[in-house]
């Protein structure tokens, strides 16, 4: 998944490792533009991924603390969990990957501790925190002259040798290899899903093109043990994001793929990529986040808004059996619970419709009582129900 900034930062850092900065003047002007762009898209896709989180923390904070809401408290602390779990797995890499932006820096004379945000003269207006987990820096490259952004930091990326990695390269490349098998694994264990067993995902680096690589993550994905009806799509979707070609053909030679994103980079160029990567990993964590925020909706629908449909005959014959058909307007599955108030009857259930057999007494009845729901939170819901049907004397 890359949207339309990202394929165009790709193709100016692309222009920039092709070009000479004296010779193209509004090029170094338009990359620092196009960072500054990036950082901004960071942050909203950082928001992105953390409303839901936010959202779950005012919603155990509002529950009650009592016997009832009991089991409700229980699984949306672990959800909480499994939200923190995916941030922090994110949070890994957009470290590792903050810290060799602070080595670039650092190669081009910058003082990395001075921080101040909105200082025209500052490089750094917002350092990257741990507290904060996998929200990325902010910086104002502005601040650099044009020597210091042309600055070649290739020798710090690149490998002589274009089939292995530096120090610097190996960790980005074990880090983006980390973060897909854990997000991926984290994400098909949803506190609701059917998957209780570790699933087996193996590593795909080597494809010939998207539709390819698709293609081999589905068979992976189908053969692991996933909840392939529900999440079968989203977990390809989020391991195809993830997934880098290991080597390339460059110039016939077999080329890592790190080595091939930052050679001839200078200091502006590297930092955009670096900045894109962790765009993408910004977006495979907002994706991971809602998809299970949706298995909230999915196992807590707006019980506050669902409606009780009864079907039955409005007419009977004196002593004739009829049924009544109770239930929720609501796409769940699950069954409710049917209360029936001051006649003898039998309930059963089936997909979700209880049904009412009885047999009315004279005159126009009223028939009533009460439907009731629980999702997978232990939240319940009970509304009243009521059906009148008029009976007339057999012929």
């Amino acid at each position: 998944m890359k949207n339309a900034l990202y394929l165009i930062l790709v193709g100016l850092t692309l222009y920039a490792c092709s070009s000479s900065p004296d010779s193209n003047p509004g090029l170094l002007r338009s990359m620092v533009y196009s960072a500054t762009q990036m950082d901004e898209a960071n942050l909203a896709e950082h928001y992105r991924g953390s409303a839901p989180i936010s959202d779950l923390n005012a919603e155990y904070k509002t529950t009650p603390n009592n016997a009832e809401n009991r089991k409700a408290r229980e699984t949306l602390e672990k959800m909480i969990n499994q939200y923190k779990e995916i941030d922090e797995e994110t949070a890994l890499l957009i470290q590792q990957i903050e810290e060799l932006k602070m080595v670039l820096l650092k190669e081009a004379s910058v003082d990395t501790k001075q921080v101040k945000n909105q200082d025209s003269k500052a490089v750094i207006w917002r350092p990257y925190n741990a507290e904060n987990t996998s929200l990325p820096s902010k910086l104002n490259l502005a601040a650099l002259d044009a020597d210091q952004l042309s600055l070649s930091v290739e020798h710090l990326l690149v490998s002589n040798d274009p089939a292995t990695l530096t120090d610097n390269g190996k960790k980005l490349w074990d880090g983006l290899q980390n973060l897909r098998m854990k997000l991926v694994n984290t994400t098909a264990h949803y506190p609701f899903s059917p998957n209780k067993k570790p699933l087996k995902f193996s590593a795909i680096n080597q494809f010939d093109n998207p539709e390819g690589l698709r293609k081999k993550v589905r068979v992976m994905i189908e053969k692991s043990g996933a909840n392939i009806r529900d999440d079968g799509e989203l977990l390809i979707d989020l391991y195809c994001m993830l997934t880098k070609p290991e080597y390339v053909q460059d110039a016939g030679q077999k080329t890592h793929w790190i080595n091939q994103q930052f050679e001839g980079a200078n200091l502006v160029s590297a930092l955009l990529t670096l900045s894109s990567l962790e765009n993408e990993v910004l977006q495979a964590r907002s994706l991971a986040i809602n998809h299970i925020a949706s298995k909230m909706n999915y196992c807590g629908p707006g019980l506050d808004q669902l409606v009780v449909l009864t079907q039955g005959p409005n007419v009977a014959l004196q002593g004739e059996e009829i049924a009544l058909n109770i239930m929720f307007a609501t796409t769940d599955w699950r069954q409710p619970t049917i209360e029936v108030q001051d006649i003898e009857s039998m309930i059963t259930y089936n997909n979700g419709i209880g049904t009412i057999r009885f047999k009315p007494q004279s005159g126009t009845q009223t028939i009533r009582g009460n439907i009731s729901f629980a999702n997978n939170l232990g939240v319940k819901v009970i509304r009243p129900w009521e059906w009148k049907v008029r009976v007339i004397e057999k012929p």
